[in-house]
């Protein structure tokens, strides 16, 4: 029996998928307040409660073998306290960002505030008496509940220009979550694992410029990837958070735009045979996925 905490996200849904299709039992933790239809379409096991909360988690454990847990790894502390307590649990996999790496030293405050939390919670991780793995993946695409590629999809979708910021020439390796998600199940199958930390990206490193061409391609769309000096998207990006204070679109972002950020998975190809769809496929899956459910 495999437990999920954060079943309702992107990379859960799709595990969802692939342990419905191949008959391993499951159930996830999920909130009171989260929709679980999506999951009940699966044919998920679903308990309510709080993975902040020890108690909830011991009893979604209850005849649990292994953990993968997506909800964050900041939130790692409890999921640690509650197998720990209980001794049964073979192996948790923690599903987080490989942002860890890059934003420590990023302009923007709350992203040097979550890297430090990822990095003391791998350091909890890491002193705990559990066998842990931990996935530090890309950045995720492949559905609705995208925040990054699918805001690119509705902008094209929408308008025949897209700024191109800098020369686009950074390179980048956005992960399918659906590669994602056969990674984490990967690791609870396989008990001799040599490593205990793997990155998960894509099959091959891409550049901006050719990120957007394949989006575009992928829409059937004739876009104009138009050169914007950078100083103009840091103007674009002050205008922005002056109209939407609350907004997630920092000056970091436009920063990262031109700098090389592509992850290798060489590690976890060699121990589990990892290998990943390339983005010009995974984006053609994620247009038709957003088309199937009415977005486009």
């Amino acid at each position: 029996m495999i437990l999920i905490i954060g079943g309702t996200s992107q990379v859960g849904l799709m595990l969802a998928d692939l342990l419905n299709s191949v008959h391993e039992p499951f159930r996830c933790l999920v909130r009171e307040s989260s929709r679980v239809e999506a999951l009940e379409a699966r044919g998920a096991e679903w308990i309510y409660g709080d993975a902040d909360d020890p108690a909830s988690l011991i009893q979604a454990l209850d005849g649990v073998d292994y953990l993968i847990h997506i909800a964050g790894l900041w939130k790692a502390g409890p999921a640690l306290d509650a197998c720990e307590a209980l001794g049964t649990v073979a192996r948790v996999v923690f599903v987080s960002s490989a942002s860890r790496f890059t934003k420590l030293d990023s302009r923007d405050p709350r992203e040097r505030t979550l890297a430090r939390s990822m990095a003391e919670a791998e350091d909890r991780i890491k002193a705990s008496r559990v066998d842990c793995v931990i996935l530090w993946a890309a950045m995720i695409y492949g559905l609705h509940l995208d925040r990054n590629i699918r805001q690119v999809i509705h902008w094209m979708r929408k308008w025949p220009v897209y700024p191109n910021f800098g020369l686009g020439r950074g390179l980048k390796n956005p992960v399918y979550a659906g590669d994602v998600a056969w990674a984490a199940w990967k690791c609870t199958l396989r008990a001799d694992l040599p490593r205990r930390e793997y990155i998960i990206a894509g099959k091959r490193p891409i550049r901006q410029k050719a990120l957007l061409s394949a989006i575009r391609a992928a829409l059937g769309r004739r876009v104009w990837l138009a050169p914007v000096p950078v100083w103009l998207g840091y103007a674009g990006v002050f205008l922005y958070r002056r109209l939407y204070p609350d907004t997630h679109i920092n000056y970091a972002m436009v920063s990262r735009i031109n700098e090389n950020s592509a992850h290798i998975s060489v590690a976890a190809a060699e121990d589990f045979g990892y290998d990943p769809l390339p983005f010009e496929t995974g984006i053609l899956r994620q247009v038709e996925h957003l088309k199937r459910i009415g977005e486009l």
